[in-house]
């Protein structure tokens, strides 16, 4: 019983932290830059992404994001190796505690991503292209700072698992647009 009371306090109180942190929030257009850990080539590379986020019922936030970044050089013990990767999300933060300068979101994203690996065999010279479309579930977090009205700049990090096999992991800085 006091453990239900404990919860229930502790849920009013994070209720009218995160009412009243989206006072604030707007829709933003952010540009960023980042690097991605692939698992499925075992490779760290940069990465460019898009992202568009929508103030859907405060303190919700819903977005939908674009990122490409390709991977040169993967030597194994019997292949070169190139990927390009794609991958579009659908994004649902919550927002914690924000103010008219800072903005703390956490969230879930639903992916989808194509992998292109283009390989050559360095015994024999033989070459193809392998192409794989994975759907996935992550976690995210962003943190937005806003310089004036309309300008933000912020950091983004997620994780998100395409099967047993493919992972990413993202970490970035981006520039936006607030509206």
């Amino acid at each position: 019983m006091q453990i239900s009371r404990f919860v229930v306090l502790l849920s009013l109180l994070f209720l009218s932290f995160s009412a009243d942190a989206q006072k604030s929030s707007r829709d933003a257009i952010k540009a960023g830059f980042a690097y991605n850990l692939l698992t499925v080539e075992d490779a760290f590379v940069p990465m460019g992404y898009l992202e568009y986020t929508r103030v859907f019922f405060p303190p919700i936030t819903i977005g939908v994001g674009a990122n490409y970044s390709v991977a040169d050089d993967i030597k194994t013990a019997t292949e070169d190796r190139k990927l390009t990767s794609f991958s579009f999300d659908l994004m649902g933060y919550f927002s914690f505690f924000s103010d008219q300068k800072h903005d703390m979101k956490a969230g879930f994203m639903m992916s989808a991503r194509s992998f292109l690996t283009e390989w050559e065999n360095i015994n024999d010279g033989s070459s193809g292209k392998d192409r794989q479309f994975h759907p996935g579930i992550g976690a995210i977090l962003n943190y937005d700072y806003q310089i004036s009205d309309s300008f933000l700049m912020g950091v983004k990090g997620s994780f998100t698992q395409y099967n047993n096999k493919s992972s990413v992991f993202t970490i970035g800085a981006h520039v936006g647009v607030s509206f």
